[in-house]
């Protein structure tokens, strides 16, 4: 008789059941509605960046979250008339000779300025730049030198190679993360836009924590980064580019009256960030500071062990850091950057480091009225006088190589032992024509190659569409196209294949010897330079193999090399560089 009641009790419990249940189901919801209502209240509120332009120079912490630095670049062509006569006297022959050649010129400027804006940023940023080229009928890409793209090689900026060329009146977008501290540059890829002025500075900057060098400076003022290159007197569209001077900034100081003034306080030092991105000729410039010595701390971005030069001698693409103490009596100092070797003049540009009893406030422009006030240039002692050359050469009193900087970070044990996983030769050479006529070839063009293979750009970009590009346009040293066999110079899509995570060393050795010297860079790697030497004659590159395997080549440095992404290649010589592929990808 007790059966209804207990039944009666479980549905009255199961019911209670129920109602939890609804109950936990609302509140669940309630919490995610609420959840939602507070994002979409934040997001509403929060002021969003501006669209471009967003500023990451800031100093760099540690502790601080990545910011994502966007900027719009739009290259175009500019139109200009010089006005170097303005104030020419009447009798003045040579300011008359200035003028006749005053006409309407044009250039390339991004963002209608030369250079291009500079990006200083912290390590691990992520940069977006949209690129918009306004240029009819001119296809053109940027390249981030010194970034390896470890993470995004397709922004490597090489055309047909990581992606297309950029055409005319379209607009394309760079994204990477900045993970290579130090002094870089961005720059059209081409040579020939390189000099018309498409290039700027990129400053990485690290946390003062993790600076190698921050007990040997106190100021690294963004108003102290140089960016060297030539100016010309048309640009590389119509075919006419003659160099007219060495700029810094931009600027010339030619005329004799305006230059740069970078201010310092007495007592304190202060970092210079220089790069040189050149032109259209592989013309060596010279640093010096009258009265100074420079403590070098940094080549291509990475930290060496300080040493110090007189002046510094650097080719197209490096960069170099260098340490100013402002110990000096008070005045004002002259910054020299002159040319080398290649005019039958000296070219040369000047800017000033002027001493200030107030706090140093970076650089302005002036006009060099009185230049009485520049304090002369004192004897330097014999034991302070040397010059620095990147130049791989053999070091002498007074005179250092690139072998005498030694790298602030370690070589890799896997690159110091004797034999490495794949050893590469290059040969720098040139064609001749059908009847062998060196001479001729010389007056007209030169066709370069490497192990007597003509690079060939390929119709589709090799990082994203390898297998669209015909297997017998690929080739290198042992395995050409059959239409090759029996030419003397093959045109094909030259690719040395390397295994991830194997050690490299490649040997890059000039047989043609018609210039002073050749610059080679690598794209996606710093490379550790373990050895070089002058043949000072052509040599067949069997016998340059044969030298190597006895031992006789060179005595390579695998303790503490430099570490660098660009290198000199003297007149019939070798230089050897090592690094691990640990970054997959096509450069």
């Amino acid at each position: 008789m007790f059966l209804p009641y207990k039944i009666l009790i479980a549905y009255m419990e199961n019911g209670k059941d129920k109602m939890y249940e609804v109950r936990n189901v609302y509140f669940r919801i309630g919490i995610v509605l609420g959840m939602l209502a507070a994002v979409i209240t934040i997001v509403y509120f929060t002021p969003m960046p501006e669209e471009y332009f967003l500023s990451c120079d800031r100093p760099c912490h540690h502790l601080d979250w990545p910011m994502i630095c966007r900027v719009k670049m739009k290259i175009e062509i500019l139109q200009y008339q010089t006005v170097f006569c303005e104030n020419c006297s009447s009798n003045s022959t040579s300011c008359r000779s200035i003028c006749l050649r005053n006409r309407l010129h044009s250039t390339i400027t991004t963002n209608n300025q030369i250079p291009g804006p500079a990006l200083h940023v912290c390590q691990n940023d992520i940069i977006v730049v949209d690129v918009l080229n306004a240029i009819p009928g001119k296809s053109l890409t940027l390249h981030w030198r010194g970034q390896p793209q470890n993470e995004m090689p397709l922004m490597d900026g090489v055309p047909m190679i990581t992606q297309c060329s950029i055409p005319g009146y379209t607009t394309f977008q760079y994204k990477f993360r900045v993970t290579s501290p130090g002094t870089h540059i961005w720059h059209a890829h081409s040579g020939s836009d390189i000099a018309d002025g498409v290039f700027g500075a990129l400053v990485v900057r690290q946390p003062h924590k993790f600076d190698f060098h921050k007990k040997f400076y106190d100021y690294d003022l963004k108003e102290h980064t140089l960016v060297i290159s030539e100016g010309g007197d048309e640009n590389s569209i119509k075919n006419h580019y003659s160099p007219r001077a060495l700029m810094i900034n931009g600027a010339s100081s030619n005329s004799g009256k305006e230059t740069h003034t970078f201010t310092v306080k007495q007592g304190k030092r202060y970092r210079f960030r220089v790069a040189y991105v050149g032109g259209l000729f592989n013309c060596p410039v010279q640093i010096s500071l009258d009265n100074h010595i420079l403590k070098i701390v940094s080549l291509d971005g990475n930290p060496v062990l300080p040493f110090e030069a007189s002046s510094i001698d650097l080719m197209k693409g490096e960069r170099v850091d260098f340490i100013v103490n402002a110990k000096v009596n008070e005045g004002s100092h002259l910054l020299r950057i002159t040319s080398l070797l290649c005019y039958e003049s000296v070219r040369e540009v000047n800017a000033l480091v002027k001493y200030n009893n107030g706090e140093a406030t970076g650089n302005e422009n002036k006009k060099l009225s009185n230049p009485s006030y520049i304090r002369p240039s004192a004897t330097i002692s014999a034991q302070e006088q040397r010059n620095f050359s990147t130049r791989p050469c053999e070091s002498k009193v007074g005179h250092l190589c690139v072998e005498t900087a030694k790298s602030a970070s370690k070589m890799p044990a896997q690159l110091k032992t004797e034999r490495v996983d794949r050893k590469i030769y290059l040969a720098i050479n040139r064609n001749t024509d059908a009847g062998g006529n060196q001479k001729q070839l010389l007056s007209t063009s030169r066709v370069y190659s490497m192990n007597n293979i003509t690079f060939v750009y390929p119709s589709s970009p090799l990082l994203s569409q390898y297998e669209d590009i015909p297997g017998n346009l690929k080739c290198n040293l042992y395995r050409k196209p059959s239409s090759c066999l029996n030419d003397t110079t093959c045109p094909c899509v030259h690719i040395e294949e390397i295994p991830t995570g194997s050690s490299v060393e490649v040997t890059i050795i000039d047989q043609v010897g018609d210039s002073k010297e050749n610059v080679f860079h690598l794209h996606g790697y710093h490379f550790y330079v373990v050895g070089s030497t002058n043949l000072e004659k052509s040599m067949e590159l069997e016998n340059i193999k044969e030298l190597d395997s006895k031992g006789k080549l060179f005595k390579r440095n695998l303790e503490s090399p430099v570490l660098k992404d660009t290198i000199r290649i003297p007149k019939y010589g070798a230089v050897s560089f090592r690094f691990i592929a640990d970054n997959p990808g096509i450069y």
